[in-house]
């Protein structure tokens, strides 16, 4: 990940992604339902204390938090750190590459949900399970991780939209793709949703 870029980003990156999911296409198409659709789900936790993985500009924490909800949250960037924090100046936000785990200050923290909104691709594959089944260890009983992204049922799905967009598709990403995922979390009776044809919604319970 380039922090440097998403810092140069950071100022027109609400705008973009809104624009792709309005023309309904790669890579964002369905943003704005999968941020309705984690958000709806959190509400049925009300006051959670909410751990948010790669945060952003902050566009779905901040409704969290104006409604009373605990965040914490990692992001790389520090522009994106800085106008997070400015959005929400009592949530404890640390700039920090979470796709390397979590760091120390957090390790013997609890959460009631931990949620991920278009980020998790910036975790390698051969991470992806060790990441969420870390994140999983710090869920309280009665917890939920919610990981929304640019995401994918199967290998197949995936292959169809890497040839509709073509030289658009970005090889540098890490796309979840559920089907490739599930075997290495199966104890964990993970539930996937698909959103659009390439967003969609990774869900995990702690009993």
């Amino acid at each position: 990940m380039d922090a440097a870029f998403f810092d140069r980003w950071s100022l027109e990156y609400d705008e973009d992604v809104i624009a792709c999911d309005e023309a309904n296409l790669y890579p964002f198409a369905g943003y704005r339902r999968t941020l309705e659709t984690l958000l709806n789900e959190i509400q049925t936790k009300p006051g959670a204390r909410v751990l948010d993985l790669g945060f952003g500009t902050a566009r779905l924490t901040k409704k969290l938090y104006e409604i009373g909800y605990n965040i914490s949250g990692l992001d790389f960037s520090p522009e994106m750190c800085r106008i997070a924090q400015e959005k929400m100046p009592k949530a404890r936000l640390f700039c920090f590459d979470f796709s390397q785990g979590l760091p120390d200050v957090l390790k013997d923290k609890r959460f009631d949900i931990i949620l991920s909104s278009y980020a998790f691709h910036h975790v390698p594959d051969s991470l992806k399970h060790e990441r969420i089944l870390e994140w999983y260890s710090v869920l309280n009983p009665g917890g939920m991780m919610l990981i929304g992204d640019i995401a994918f049922l199967n290998e197949h799905a995936l292959t169809l939209c890497k040839g509709d967009v073509g030289g658009e598709w970005d090889e540098d990403e890490d796309y979840m793709v559920f089907s490739s995922l599930q075997p290495a979390i199966a104890h964990l009776s993970p539930r996937y949703e698909q959103i659009s044809h390439c967003a969609g919604i990774l869900t995990v319970h702690k009993v």
